[in-house]
This record gives structure tokens, sequence and C-alpha cells, in this order.
């Protein structure tokens, strides 16, 4: 369960990352840790369905990332 509130912040915080992403012609990914992976997947798909969701231990060891942005970070 989480609350309503965190949750509306966080779709707001992720909706932004996305546009910046794809305004930038870049794919949107959100990286978690792997206990949450599939819970916050669910949670976003139906208002982010472009938004591909890894865990940390699922990103190849020779891709290189830029972290645009923190979910859940006071703005």
């Amino acid at each position: 369960v989480i609350e309503p509130g965190l949750a509306e912040q966080m779709m707001k915080q992720l909706n932004e990352g996305v546009e910046r992403m794809e305004s930038r012609n870049e794919p949107p990914v959100l990286l978690v840790a792997s206990s949450i992976r599939q819970w916050i997947a669910q949670l976003i798909r139906p208002g982010q369905p472009a938004l591909h969701v890894l865990a940390y231990e699922e990103l190849p060891g020779n891709k290189r990332i830029k972290v645009v942005a923190t979910i859940g970070q006071d703005s």
C-alpha cells in the first residue's frame, strides 16, 4: 500500500522525466531495486506504457547510463 499523495507525486515526477527523455529522442528507463521492480512496473504501466522499468541487476555491464532525474526527491 502506498500513500495516495506519494503515488501522485511519484507519477508527476515520472511523467516529467519521460517527457524530458522523449523530447531528446532518448528511451525513458526507470531503474529500481529488484525487490520492487514488478510492483512499480504494474503501478506505472497504465499511465506510461512506453517507460521501461529495469532492476539495477538487469543492466548489462557494458552499457553506460545517464541519470536525468531522481524520483522521490523533493522538487
